[in-house]
């Protein structure tokens, strides 16, 4: 909730390394013809959440080549608890994700 006020007035929030998420939620928030503000801003949390998820498998597969690695990997982060809560919110921490994969 804290993130959608400065994402529809593009002000910043966040200082301290999440302007990027600010911005992209603005962008979406203003592309996207439909929905609420705090649906869009939810809907690029999963997304980042799920890019996440991918890049975990790349980046497991490249460095251990076994495809059944990354699967396994990216199954256990994707479908686990505080991965799947922190995706389906529009909140930093997905976008966190995604730089830490």
């Amino acid at each position: 909730i804290i993130c959608h006020m400065p994402t529809a007035s593009t002000k910043l929030l966040f200082f301290s390394g999440y302007p990027t998420f600010t911005t992209l939620a603005a962008i979406m928030i203003n592309v996207f013809p439909f929905g609420t503000t705090a649906w869009k801003t939810n809907l690029l949390s999963c997304l980042i959440g799920g890019l996440a998820n991918v890049l975990l498998y790349i980046n497991v597969k490249r460095f251990s080549g076994s495809d059944a690695a990354g699967l396994l990997t990216a199954g256990w982060c994707g479908f686990s608890r505080i991965f799947w809560m922190w995706s389906i919110q529009g909140e930093v921490f997905s976008f966190s994700n995604f730089f830490a994969a």
